[in-house]
């Protein structure tokens, strides 16, 4: 078990000229894993030959690979002590929550930043990457660092990679 793990959280980026562009210039160099939370399934394969550690993705409701039973619409994972469950659409990770230790449920779908706590839980929606501003949000995604228990989620501006929220958990 590694003592720090680095996660960049990535949604709702639809297959976006931004969502390419912001790719080109992304330090992936200091992450270990990937989360794609859905919307668009196909963008990981955007990130070959960019990040060659491990990618967790999941698709987004209204495309095909939704539909597909070879592609899991909710992933599970644990990191250093910390359960991990995504989806695209908060409500289809729900049924998960029965854990008793640190939870982390991401989510995309709404394009709306958020980090919300719960009792033993974080609600963490990192945002959209489809456009400079999109349904009034501007584009974000997150970042989890987890080193020795302790847990800390960030929200980024996806222009300026300015931290503009986060929360020790």
């Amino acid at each position: 078990m590694k003592d720090i793990t680095r996660i960049a959280v990535f949604s709702d980026s639809h297959e976006s000229p931004f969502w390419k562009k912001f790719i080109t210039t992304f330090d992936f160099s200091k992450y270990d894993k990937i989360i794609h939370a859905g919307d668009n399934y196909s963008d990981i394969y955007d990130l070959e030959g960019k990040f060659n550690g491990e990618i967790i993705a999941v698709p987004g409701l209204w495309r095909q690979e939704y539909r597909d039973p070879n592609i899991q619409n909710v992933r599970y994972i644990e990191e250093n002590g910390v359960d991990i469950i995504v989806s695209h659409v908060k409500k289809e990770g729900n049924a998960l929550l029965n854990s008793e230790s640190k939870i982390i449920q991401i989510h995309g779908h709404t394009h709306a930043f958020e980090i919300t706590e719960n009792s033993n839980s974080l609600t963490f929606n990192p945002g959209h990457l489809k456009n400079n501003v999109d349904r009034g949000f501007y584009a974000t995604y997150g970042e989890i660092i987890i080193a020795n228990g302790d847990v800390n989620l960030y929200i980024k501006d996806a222009i300026g990679n300015k931290t503009i929220l986060d929360k020790n958990f």
